[in-house]
């Protein structure tokens, strides 16, 4: 999501769904596998335009007694045939007449277009889903939080939209505090918890200290075994414990820049005592690392906050 942090609603959600097409296209060559790519390259023909597009306008004029509305559109070409053959709707122009004495001008809407090739995005995502003996798919959106606050109930609402109902499941990857998943109202939108979503927490607090510790340890087991040797190799269990407390619970990435600190903060202890061969980080060495931790996270808070440091 990080990539789309910088556009505005709908391209955002455009971009989203064009990220998720590009992602399920199948290779080979067999008939199903160019089926679907083939459907798939269509939609993503008409998202790509779409997506570039500037306004849909509707305009409207009128006399007293006839009124001729023209509905305009920026999809021409190839595009707007082959929008008009996902969504089943006119791509070009139409008109109509009717006794009327009002006056107005619509906006047609990139929502709009979006809404009408939700049917045939749908159909595209339960094809992957089933496809090559394939019960389900599992669409994996990490760093949710990128996108605006107040538009991520609208992004929500609508990728909500082509999954229902089906085998497609999503998984939203955000931090909870900076994100917004329902609005409700008339008509209400996004996903709403419980019914639409459930929440699934990875924070481990020290609460749970053992579950924290075990978790923590076997990630960095698992990281350090490509050089052969375990946590406990390098770090007392003093050490151990103190790494998980100061890191706060189960967030390895405060976990993991905590132990780096502390393994340069062990090795210039073990130089001064001339025993740079071999060492074990101590509780002292993690103590240190903290301390210079802390001191970092101050100066990024006084940069973030600017002028407003000095209240803080």
């Amino acid at each position: 999501m990080e990539t789309h942090k910088s556009r505005s609603y709908p391209d955002v959600l455009i971009e989203i769904i064009i990220d998720i097409l590009q992602a399920i296209q199948p290779g080979g060559w067999k008939r199903p596998q160019r089926i679907l790519r083939r459907e798939v390259k269509e939609i993503l023909t008409v998202l790509t335009a779409l997506r570039d597009a500037g306004a849909e306008v509707t305009q409207s004029t009128e006399s007293d007694q006839t009124r001729s509305s023209d509905l305009k559109v920026q999809l021409k070409g190839s595009v707007a045939n082959q929008y008009a053959k996902l969504s089943a709707t006119a791509g070009g122009s139409r008109s109509k007449r009717s006794k009327t004495s009002q006056t107005s001008t619509q906006t047609r809407r990139k929502e709009d277009f979006l809404r009408d090739l939700a049917p045939a995005i749908a159909q595209a995502l339960e094809k992957a889903a089933r496809f090559e003996g394939r019960r389900s798919l599992l669409v994996v959106l990490d760093d949710f939080y990128f996108i605006a606050k107040d538009r991520q109930p609208l992004v929500l609402d609508h990728l909500h939209g082509i999954t229902k109902r089906s085998n497609v499941w999503l998984k939203i990857g955000s931090v909870q505090s900076r994100t917004h998943s329902f609005a409700d109202g008339d008509p209400p939108l996004g996903m709403q918890p419980p019914h639409d979503l459930q929440y699934l927490s990875l924070d481990v607090g020290l609460a749970d200290f053992g579950t924290a510790k075990a978790f923590l340890e076997e990630v960095a087991n698992g990281v350090l075994a490509s050089v052969g040797f375990k946590i406990s190799d390098v770090l007392t269990p003093a050490a151990r414990e103190r790494a998980v407390l100061i890191a706060g619970g189960a967030v390895a990435r405060d976990y993991f820049d905590l132990l780096s600190a502390a393994a340069d903060a062990g090795w210039e202890s073990a130089q001064r005592g001339q025993n740079g061969d071999s060492f074990m980080i101590g509780a002292e060495d993690v103590q240190a690392a903290a301390g210079l931790r802390l001191q970092r996270k101050q100066r990024d808070l006084r940069s973030d906050a600017g002028r407003d440091a000095p209240a803080l």
